[in-house]
């Protein structure tokens, strides 16, 4: 059997192209979108008995919309999942940033404490330098906020 230059071509163009293609993951392989969270277990430097209940609902908010994002298809196409640490109830040190940034491979971190506190503080600074988001939220539940 004579093989001509054309079918050698193809033959070696298809082949060519089967590599490519395999190079190149699916979509639903794309890795997942780390969220770093910074929690306090203990409240350390005794700014507020509510922190232990308040870190639960935390994570189980935090689950929950997890849950919901994943579940319509992630962002832009990746799962959205987070990575707790426990800041021991003192301000985040760069060291447990750098972890949750370099080590963990977090895209954005997450603190529910206000801005203006020692423990979102350093973290801010930290987050900026690296040029990463640092989102938190207010805890204004009523036992602060009275109508």
């Amino acid at each position: 059997m004579t093989v001509t230059r054309r079918e050698f071509l193809g033959a070696g163009a298809a082949l060519a192209g089967a590599r490519t293609v395999h190079g190149f993951p699916a979509i639903a392989q794309r890795r997942a979108l780390r969220v770093g969270v910074f929690v306090s277990e203990v409240d350390a430097q005794g700014v507020d008995e509510l922190v232990g209940p308040y870190v639960s609902q935390m994570r189980v908010g935090l689950e929950l919309a997890a849950s919901e994002i994943n579940a319509m298809g992630g962002v832009l196409g990746r799962s959205v999942e987070f990575v707790y640490r426990d800041d021991g109830g003192s301000p985040p040190s760069q060291a447990a940033t750098e972890a949750l940034l370099d080590n963990e491979g977090c895209e954005a971190i997450v603190s529910g404490f206000p801005m203006a506190s020692p423990r979102v503080l350093t973290a801010r600074m930290n987050a900026s330098t690296a040029s990463v988001p640092l989102v938190h939220g207010f805890w204004t539940d009523g036992s602060y906020c009275s109508p």
